[in-house]
């Protein structure tokens, strides 16, 4: 499932570059690459802890 997403991703961000280098690119199928774009990138690192949390930890365990 996981490298569907990425080539739906990918495939999502060529086809909005290749849209707009045409002399009139039709706006909606671009906009939709984008959100395609978006979505799949949030999927994708959905579950990549964030820093904020491990500076809080370590921040609580210097308090001691």
């Amino acid at each position: 499932m996981k490298k569907a997403g990425w080539i739906l991703t990918i495939a999502a961000a060529i086809y909005g570059f290749y849209e707009q280098s045409k002399p009139q690119p039709n706006v909606w199928i671009s906009a939709s690459c984008f959100v395609i774009l978006m979505l799949g990138l949030l999927f994708l690192n959905k579950k990549t802890p964030g820093n904020f949390e491990k500076n809080e930890d370590e921040n609580d365990s210097e308090r001691r």
